[in-house]
């Protein structure tokens, strides 16, 4: 008889343990500060080109072979361009 009734027992105390150890716990984490503040840009506008795109065919990189800043766009909004390999370019 006392097998019968210990095990449902435990279960239960331990639920109710549960709940109590939820329901008394801190409400939120306590917010943090970041530790290094993030980086702004220089410029007034700006392009950032890293990342996939995905197109219907394949994923494409984007990035550029050389680090840098690129200091001039000559590409106007809606303009058609050709495709260039990188090996050409370097």
């Amino acid at each position: 008889m006392l097998r019968k009734y210990l095990l449902p027992a435990l279960a239960l105390i331990g639920f109710l343990y549960t709940v109590y150890s939820v329901k008394s716990g801190p409400d939120a984490p306590p917010i943090q500060s970041p530790v290094v503040a993030p980086s702004q840009s220089p410029f007034s506008s700006f392009i950032f080109g890293a990342g996939i795109i995905e197109a219907n065919t394949e994923n494409i990189a984007v990035g550029a072979p050389v680090a840098g800043i690129v200091a001039k766009v000559d590409v106007k909004v809606g303009a058609r361009v050709r495709s260039a390999r990188v090996s050409n370019i370097i």
